[in-house]
């Protein structure tokens, strides 16, 4: 039973179940880390760059740093690259199927693989080919202006010589959802406006999922003034969260809005339940080495086109405003065989947000700040607003929450 105020939603009735012991709860078939809430206990190492190994297609959120004229791609996917002779791109076209959906199709001599990625936050797009040459049959394909709500013009260039790396970039509208896939002489990427990207996002029903509660406290930070609990902070910048999306006019309905137990699977049915537009779940990270990582993770269901945008366009936004270092917008693939319970049985986009290393001291202090919570909350919150409606500059505005202290204010117009 729901009980409506405004535009809350509280879902108590609905999700109430008993609690469970304390120790590892339903995790082993969900996917989901298991935390045992003792003082020794972190969730087990995040994957690092060296030691995720994506299918040879696996394309990624995150932007490489290197100036515009290069291309190099980052070692997760460089190592499961072609390292033979290179092939050459002969052809590239563009069908525009209808007004939310755009097809390329690039001709190989031979089967190329590729890493597609955001560029410029999200507002564009980048086929990043190795080990190919840029010999086009018809040299106008190298420049292709278009009229489309979607794509305003494509470019392609040799970005680097030795070995070689042609570039395919993409000047989108706003964030779009991508899939890639690859045969013996073509590659196929297929841009499509994200699910729920329609609108604006006052109209949107939005569960928030603030990550573990009650007996299962999540990961535990230890420091000079004694036990940090994920579920205190996941909980804080939930709340705030909360606030700005109901000032916009959004219907926010809240996995839990207080410490207690909700069990993991009763999340993703909530908001199925529901009908919600989209799901964002916050957590914390950890891992077994104390003061060895920092940094902000948002994960998207595998290769679900629609989540990595979403998880994109929060990402961009968080590591805007943390101060802390971005790992990117991952897949829960790379996590796990089946990914992350949550995202897995959600059938709207849905992230899960690791803001910050619970276990990192410098990382725990910002946790613990409510201004750097309101932060979070705040750019979880414009994320969620570029997706649906698109990059500010192009966006219909909402009125501003009047929920940001005025420090947060003076650092958003530096």
């Amino acid at each position: 039973m729901e009980v409506r105020s405004n535009n809350r939603t509280t879902i108590s009735a609905l999700l109430s179940t008993a609690a469970p012991a304390p120790g590892i709860h339903k995790f082993a078939d969900s996917g989901q880390r298991a935390v045992v809430p003792t003082p020794q206990t972190t969730k087990p190492p995040a994957p690092t760059p060296a030691t995720t190994t994506p299918a040879p297609l696996t394309t990624s959120a995150t932007a490489p740093t290197t100036p515009p004229n290069r291309a190099t791609v980052p070692s997760r996917y460089a190592r499961r690259f072609p390292t033979g002779a290179p092939i050459s791109i002969t052809g590239i076209s563009l069908a525009l199927e209808d007004d939310s959906r755009v097809r390329i199709e690039v001709s190989t001599t031979a089967k190329a693989a590729v890493y597609v990625h955001y560029q410029d936050g999200t507002r564009k797009l980048a086929m990043d080919i190795p080990n190919a040459f840029l010999k086009l049959t018809n040299p106008d394909d190298a420049e292709q202006p278009r009229t489309h709500p979607l794509l305003t013009a494509l470019h392609a260039t040799l970005a680097q010589d030795a070995p070689p790396m042609t570039r395919i970039a993409l000047d989108t509208t706003r964030v779009v959802g991508f899939s890639v896939s690859a045969e013996a002489n073509k590659l196929t990427l297929e841009l499509r406006l994200p699910r729920s990207a329609t609108g604006v996002l006052a109209d949107k029903t939005i569960v928030v999922d603030a990550g573990h509660g009650g007996t299962s406290t999540g990961a535990l930070g230890h420091g000079p003034n004694g036990i940090t609990y994920e579920k205190n902070c996941t909980l804080a910048i939930s709340l705030k969260l909360r606030d700005l999306l109901e000032a916009a006019g959004v219907r926010v309905v809240m996995a839990r809005d207080k410490d207690v137990d909700v069990d993991l699977y009763d999340r993703p049915k909530l908001a199925n339940n529901i009908n919600a537009d989209l799901f964002v779940s916050i957590h914390n990270d950890s891992n077994g080495v104390p003061n060895s990582t920092s940094g902000t993770t948002t994960y998207y269901h595998m290769n679900d086109p629609s989540s990595r945008a979403l998880a994109a366009c929060i990402q961009e936004q968080v590591v805007a405003v943390s101060g802390l270092p971005s790992h990117g917008a991952r897949s829960d693939g790379t996590l796990y065989a089946h990914g992350l319970a949550v995202l897995r049985m959600t059938t709207m986009p849905a992230v899960l947000c690791e803001v910050a290393f619970i276990n990192n001291s410098r990382d725990r202090a910002c946790l613990t700040d409510p201004d750097f919570q309101q932060r979070v909350a705040q750019a979880i919150f414009n994320g969620l607003k570029n997706y649906v409606e698109g990059v500010q500059k192009t966006a219909i505005r909402l009125p501003t929450p009047q929920t940001t202290p005025a420090g947060i204010a003076a650092l958003a117009a530096e």
